[in-house]
């Protein structure tokens, strides 16, 4: 049976300003989904928005919002979030990409979303827009030409502090090199030494060590980076566990400092009052 042909819903965007839905939380992956579905662009006709002095075209199935934004709405790092969109996006559920000062998000076969709209009132709004279209197209004047005096006086004085920014820019830059290069050879070292650390039985696991090496970046976003003592006090751990690289990839996404093959019991979040639970999450089951 077709997904779709099981029947829907309304959900009125206005049921975000619901006392339910504004209650203080970490949001679920399903309920930050749903957050998306209600928050892109859903009319026909595309709308501006101005970004510090920047004006960006937001088309139907898309929003322009930072990656910060989207974090403080659901209460999650930065990091949850773009690995959340990454996940979306291999998925086949959004493209994202970035943009100045923002990030672009677009809902892919967004009408399978919003598709039970009054058929009348949508041929109406295009064949209004279509006409608008063309009136403007037709009544457009030729831009006014401004002349500004003593144009190169600006101008001059612009190009002085631009190079003296890109000057300051590669300055920065290249003093902050090392530093990357440093910890991105650091973290290649303690691989090949979780690597040579793991039995026989760890070593026929051939996804475990990208999913440590996944375990190793989080750590170091969140400003715990590892060490050859954690490094041991992991394979130990990803001995007893029975499934390892579930371990690595829940603690991952869930920003854990330590391993856990489940969510610890004083982490779980309580339960609500709207039905539901943000329970344990099977990820090998992970759909939408």
């Amino acid at each position: 049976m077709n997904e779709y042909n099981l029947g829907w819903i309304k959900l009125y965007r206005k049921m975000q300003h619901h006392w339910l839905y504004k209650e203080k939380r970490i949001f679920s992956r399903f309920e930050a989904w749903l957050d998306i579905l209600l928050n892109v662009q859903h009319e026909d006709e595309p709308q501006k928005i101005v970004i510090r002095n920047q004006i960006l075209i937001v088309n139907r199935g898309e929003s322009i919002r930072s990656l910060e934004t989207w974090a403080t709405r659901w209460r999650w790092s930065k990091s949850k979030v773009r690995r959340f969109f990454e996940m979306l996006q291999k998925e086949n559920m959004i493209e994202y990409s970035s943009e100045t000062q923002t990030t672009r998000l677009n809902v892919l076969n967004y009408d399978n979303y919003q598709s039970m709209r009054n058929a009348n009132e949508t041929q109406m709004k295009r064949k209004r827009n279509a006409n608008r279209h063309a009136d403007e197209t037709q009544t457009k004047r030729k831009p006014t030409q401004l002349n500004v005096l003593n144009y190169d006086n600006y101008q001059s004085m612009r190009n002085a502090d631009e190079t003296q920014m890109k000057r300051k820019r590669n300055a920065d830059e290249t003093q902050m090199a090392p530093d990357k290069n440093d910890k991105n050879e650091k973290n290649n070292i303690l691989l090949q030494f979780f690597i040579s650390l793991l039995p026989e039985k760890l070593k026929r696991l051939e996804s475990l060590p990208a999913a440590y090496e996944k375990f190793m970046e989080m750590r170091s976003e969140i400003r715990k980076p590892l060490n050859e003592r954690i490094v041991k006090k992991n394979v130990k751990q990803l001995e007893g566990f029975r499934d390892p690289v579930y371990a690595l990839k829940m603690s991952t996404d869930n920003e854990y400092q330590g391993l856990f093959d489940k969510m610890p019991e004083k982490w779980k979040p309580k339960d609500t009052n709207y039905g539901f639970k943000q329970a344990d999450m099977d990820y090998s089951k992970d759909t939408f």
